[in-house]
């Protein structure tokens, strides 16, 4: 399956960007957005790096603020984001909040999808939520009768919404009485396309939101992406016990599931991630692994930022090499691998060394420190917007061979060669061009 990194890293940040305040945010302005992005509020562990924060809120690339729905009782989010490249619009749902909402969102993660198969009050109240983005501003909400029959079977399904009902139609009369009062935003227009992106509970309520969209909109707006992160799936114990034994539960039946992307952490325990059947792909990424001993066994490897932070190297090197494929991208990870925490820094300090500084290989000075998130993004764009890297990307095949070299050199294992390092020089940058390849074999030098 050939997949977009570029997108899966974006979507993977306004799913880290939801689960920050910025309701505050000034329509419209990316310096606004940008300062609530590397803001401590709620969630301080999902914080944007400065120059991540700055490339998300690119004029051209990025992404522009429309709305954020604040937590609701049950522990419900969505942030709201626009395209600045092509207008379509992404709700990216809030995840379980381990501080500010843990007990809203953990009763859900129990509740709704470990024993009711799906977290159906905050699919009721994401449902509402878009449908107030998408009704003319100041209007009263009108739900077609497709929908009024399938938010009447959410509310029969579950008693925490409404309390306990007879039956579907006294479910469905209860409903338009809570929604009487449903006032448009005005915010998504018609024939708008809409992305539907989350982290752990949140990934599990935006693939459940755009199931419920594409089976009762009618056509009015078009469903685009849809991209979860350490998300579970639905009807939890029966799929979990197979998914114990290596089994695939996942299925790409139907629109949604054919679009649906689950990306998922390989390293270490991931005890959400592994929940339920996946309507869509399931697509392992390769992320450092903590393990157990830094604190909570369950959670280390659930982050999104370290999918987002994992997600943005696998862009750099897929835009430099596109033929490598994701497991080549995982290998070359793998083989920088000097402790399970600073295998990122690594395979970017070996590609840094490949393309603009021999001596980064020996110059602790220069290399990128293990932890700091801002030094890691500021040394990957510098790579990603340097002449080096501009002048060849897109055009070479990029062995793990290489990358291997160079990684056992930054970790101490062997010397560079220095056959291998490619200068900057323009003359060799060109003779570099034409050989078009970097294998185990060092190009010839100029």
């Amino acid at each position: 399956m050939s997949i977009d990194l570029t997108k899966a890293m974006n979507y993977s940040w306004m799913s880290q960007a939801a689960y920050l305040d910025i309701t505050s945010v000034i329509p419209g302005s990316a310096d606004s957005l940008a300062n609530y992005l590397k803001r401590i509020s709620i969630n301080p562990g999902n914080i944007f790096a400065e120059k991540q924060a700055d490339h998300f809120t690119d004029a051209s690339t990025g992404f522009s603020f429309i709305d954020q729905l604040p937590n609701t009782a049950y522990g419900t989010s969505i942030t709201v984001f626009e395209s600045n490249a092509d207008g379509s619009y992404t709700l990216a749902v809030r995840g379980t909040e381990p501080s500010a909402q843990w007990g809203a969102d953990l009763l859900h993660d129990i509740i709704g999808v470990f024993g009711a198969g799906k977290a159906k009050a905050q699919v009721f109240e994401a449902f509402r939520y878009y449908k107030r983005l998408t009704t003319a501003e100041g209007q009263s909400v009108v739900y077609t009768e497709a929908e009024i029959d399938a938010m009447a079977h959410l509310l029969q399904s579950d008693p925490s919404l409404a309390g306990s009902f007879g039956n579907l139609a006294a479910a469905a009369t209860c409903f338009m009485t809570l929604t009487a009062d449903d006032e448009g935003l005005g915010l998504i227009p018609d024939g708008s396309v809409i992305n539907f992106a989350g982290h752990s509970l949140g990934g599990h309520v935006a693939y459940l939101l755009a199931q419920l969209i594409n089976a009762t909109d009618g056509g009015i707006h078009t469903i685009g992406d849809v991209m979860t992160y350490n998300a579970p799936g639905e009807n939890a114990l029966f799929y979990e016990i197979q998914n114990w034994f290596g089994i695939d539960t996942s299925s790409p039946a139907g629109l949604i599931g054919s679009k649906h992307l689950a990306f998922y952490a390989e390293a270490g325990l991931n005890v959400t991630a592994g929940l339920g059947q996946v309507i869509g792909t399931r697509v392992p990424l390769f992320i450092e692994d903590e393990g157990a001993v830094s604190g909570n066994i369950l959670m280390e490897n659930h982050s999104i930022v370290k999918l987002s932070d994992a997600l943005a190297l696998y862009e750099t090197f897929a835009i430099l090499s596109p033929s490598l494929t994701l497991g080549e991208i995982e290998e070359i990870f793998e083989k920088a691998n000097a402790s399970d925490l600073d295998s990122l820094e690594t395979a970017l300090d070996a590609l840094r060394t490949l393309l603009l500084d021999g001596d980064i290989a020996t110059n602790t000075s220069k290399q990128t420190p293990t932890g700091n998130r801002d030094t890691f993004y500021t040394h990957l764009y510098a790579l990603q917007e340097s002449d080096a890297y501009g002048d060849i990307k897109g055009e070479v095949t990029l062995s793990g061979n290489v990358m291997s070299l160079v990684s056992s050199a930054l970790t101490g294992a062997q010397n560079l060669p220095a056959e291998i390092f490619i200068p900057t020089e323009r003359n060799s940058q060109i003779g570099f061009r034409n050989s078009r390849h970097l294998s185990g074999c060092p190009p010839a030098r100029v």
